[in-house]
């Protein structure tokens, strides 16, 4: 096994990321290494950045990908009620047009 002082385990990873998330922690861990000098102040405000970016990136892909999902779902229930109506199953047809309809005014 490596031995070296700057080996560290998962767990003392997350718990410094889990502090650098807290404002108050972040703020006396930012006050720490700005006494050691050489920027490490910015370092730490780099990565805060970049990960409210990556949480930003997630929620807008999430919301992209559920839009899109919602309307695939519309489509293929608009086809099978096109399909039912062309098959003489009307009250079909309609029930499934409404319920289209029912989830377009829940999403907006």
């Amino acid at each position: 096994m490596l031995e070296s002082r700057w080996v560290t385990s998962s767990q003392d990873i997350l718990l410094l990321r889990k502090a650098l998330n807290n404002p108050l922690t972040s703020l006396q861990f930012r006050k720490f290494v700005s006494i050691k000098g050489e920027n490490y102040e910015n370092d730490v405000l780099f990565w805060q950045e970049i990960q409210k970016y990556k949480v930003k990136s997630f929620l807008v892909f999430v919301h992209n990908h559920a839009h899109a999902k919602v309307v695939s779902v519309k489509m293929c229930i608009t086809r099978a009620a096109h399909s039912a109506s062309n098959n003489g199953s009307a009250r079909l047809a309609s029930m499934l047009m409404a319920s289209t309809e029912n989830s377009t005014h829940r999403t907006h």
